[in-house]
């Protein structure tokens, strides 16, 4: 079978395909993060990895059933940019730890866990940290060759099949 070649190059469409490229790389690559992530992060009540999504401008994930149904990230404004995370409030706590720290009663008249009364105040001795997240990604960044070349194969091929006869 011989193939013959039109020279003509569209440059918009170029343009336009590689933001595809990239704007799909980088949604394939936070997902890879947020798998990661979910099977990664110290997981006591669900709720936290259960939270965690992905999110760029046109696409997302949505938390899972232990998470609250705000447990979401908001989606990025910039095209080709991907966002991974947790809005859960103790989520940095767990990512990086706590120093030691005191906890002082707020509405009740004292601290307990429901087994033990602890009185006015207590001081915690702080917490390791975590790391999900940091790890996840680094984890990540020896497939996101793979995945960008496996892209750039599809959306190369799409571009081309117009001027291969």
């Amino acid at each position: 079978m011989k193939y013959s070649v039109t020279t003509k190059w569209d440059g918009e469409r170029v343009k336009e395909l590689g933001k595809k490229v990239v704007g799909k790389s980088s949604f394939e690559i936070g997902l890879i993060v947020e798998g990661h992530a979910k099977l990664l992060v110290n997981n006591v009540t669900g709720r936290l990895a259960a939270s965690i999504t992905t999110q760029s401008k046109d696409d997302g994930t949505l938390p899972e059933a232990k998470a609250l149904a705000s447990d979401i990230i908001d989606k990025p404004k910039a095209e080709g940019e991907t966002l991974v995370g947790t809005p859960v409030d103790y989520a940095p706590d767990v990512e990086f730890g706590t120093a030691p720290h005191t906890i002082r009663i707020k509405d009740a008249k004292v601290l307990s866990n429901g087994e033990v009364f602890f009185g006015e105040e207590v001081h915690h001795p702080g917490t390791n940290a975590n790391p999900f997240l940091r790890v996840a990604l680094a984890s990540t960044q020896g497939q996101s060759a793979t995945i960008v070349t496996k892209i750039v194969d599809g959306k190369s091929k799409e571009y081309f099949k117009d001027y291969i006869k």
